[in-house]
């Protein structure tokens, strides 16, 4: 992470180069995430130190795979960190899970009959757009509800969910919910507070259809 973050320049330069020029993407935004994975080798690759000065010179690495924390609890075998750029559009409509998690969204898989989305893990959505096949849905943690009873309205998506997880992150906090469909919820800390939020919690979730993005697998 510290090679990453001292070579951020010419990284950020790279990317823009890559998306912006070859395939024209718009790139007002861009999520940036890491992760690492290991090799079945019992030695690292040969590496020269960091190349840097006062006058911010770019770093340099010869070898890729080293010793260091491992995300997989394999910290006795080499290292290789990767890096994933996401933009807006592939923000705003992610076709894997990984991506899913890394901008916050809910996605789900299912089958498409006019306005009703079957889902394959469970459960049917009420979208706003008509289509028939194979689609994905997605939706931010924040356009979901939640209610300690039924609720009434215009609302034509809710359905009974348990509190799993309460994960608290500075001003939100992500709650993760089992139902048909499970759900990620963000609500404030006041809203843990005034609902009386714990796991195992039963409450509703509430879903409107105009905050559900559909598009084809």
């Amino acid at each position: 992470m510290d090679f990453l973050l001292d070579a951020l320049d010419e990284i950020a330069s790279e990317i823009f180069f890559s998306v912006a020029h070859l395939l024209n993407l718009d790139l007002d935004i861009v999520f940036v995430d890491t992760t690492s994975t290991y090799w079945e080798v019992e030695v690292a690759d040969e590496r020269d130190e960091p190349v840097g000065d006062d006058e911010g010179t770019s770093p340099t690495e010869s070898g890729a795979r080293a010793f260091g924390h491992s995300k997989d609890s394999c910290d006795g075998l080499p290292q290789v960190v990767i890096a994933m750029a996401v933009t807006r559009e592939i923000a705003q409509h992610p076709r894997t899970d990984y991506v899913a998690q890394l901008v916050g969204a809910n996605l789900y898989r299912g089958t498409s009959r006019g306005t009703t989305v079957e889902l394959t893990t469970g459960g049917t959505l009420t979208t706003v757009t008509p289509c028939d096949g194979d689609v994905l849905v997605a939706f931010p943690p924040t356009a979901v509800s939640l209610h300690r009873t039924r609720p009434g309205g215009s609302a034509r998506n809710t359905w009974p969910v348990q509190v799993s997880v309460l994960e608290g992150r500075g001003t939100t906090t992500r709650i993760q919910l089992i139902g048909d469909p499970n759900v990620l919820v963000d609500v404030t800390p006041a809203a843990v507070v005034d609902l009386d939020l714990a796991a195992g919690t039963s409450l509703w979730a509430e879903l409107k259809v105009t905050e559900i993005r559909t598009y084809p697998t």
